[in-house]
């Protein structure tokens, strides 16, 4: 049986218990905000990423809504995977166009990359579908190739190949891949346009 000092020093244990307990909490909640800062206001919403000046929110039909220089565009690739791609080392040429025509292989399959491009652009510039050769799909299309670049006027090639990149040369961009690669190179690009830096 325990004496009467032994209980109360165990009563003495208890009282000090919750001070203590509710005292590690506050200085570990200080810590807390002096290194991870608050979450309140400056938080993202979830499903938003901010990389460089682009705001990048996902949606419910798996799209990126891009929200960059007071334009929203949409394109199918996120931002990770944009991040990685490598632009021409100068685009002024594709800024500054009058006229873009997005040239594809007739009997290709080319995903929405195609839409997409004319509909992120299409409000700064003139950009017209058309094709490099002629075949199936082309009939009604004009046909253009980077020897009809200049002046103005800028061709964007969609070449379906085994290896992937893309490449500037005076008026004309040539983007060489599989359809998903094309792809996320002309969203790429898209951004670019519009001065995203990623």
């Amino acid at each position: 049986m325990k004496t009467k000092p032994a209980l109360q020093e165990k009563r003495d244990k208890r009282k000090l218990f919750l001070p203590i307990f509710i005292a590690v909490i506050l200085v570990m909640s200080a810590f807390g905000v002096v290194f991870g800062g608050f979450s309140g206001e400056d938080a993202l919403p979830q499903g938003t990423v901010q990389m460089g000046d682009a705001q990048f929110a996902l949606q419910p039909n798996g799209r990126w809504n891009v929200k960059i220089n007071g334009r929203s565009l949409d394109v199918q690739t996120g931002p990770y995977e944009l991040k990685e791609i490598q632009l021409p080392s100068d685009i002024n040429d594709l800024i500054n166009a009058q006229k873009i025509y997005i040239s594809y292989e007739a009997g290709k399959n080319y995903l929405n990359t195609i839409p997409d491009f004319y509909n992120n652009i299409r409000t700064m510039t003139t950009v017209t579908a058309s094709c490099v050769a002629d075949g199936p799909g082309c009939e009604n299309l004009p046909l253009k190739t980077c020897q009809d670049a200049g002046n103005g006027v800028v061709v964007v090639e969609l070449l379906q190949k085994e290896k992937s990149g893309m490449t500037h040369e005076g008026n004309c961009y040539i983007l060489e891949g599989d359809a998903e690669s094309l792809n996320k190179m002309v969203d790429r690009l898209v951004l670019a346009y519009f001065g995203a830096t990623l």
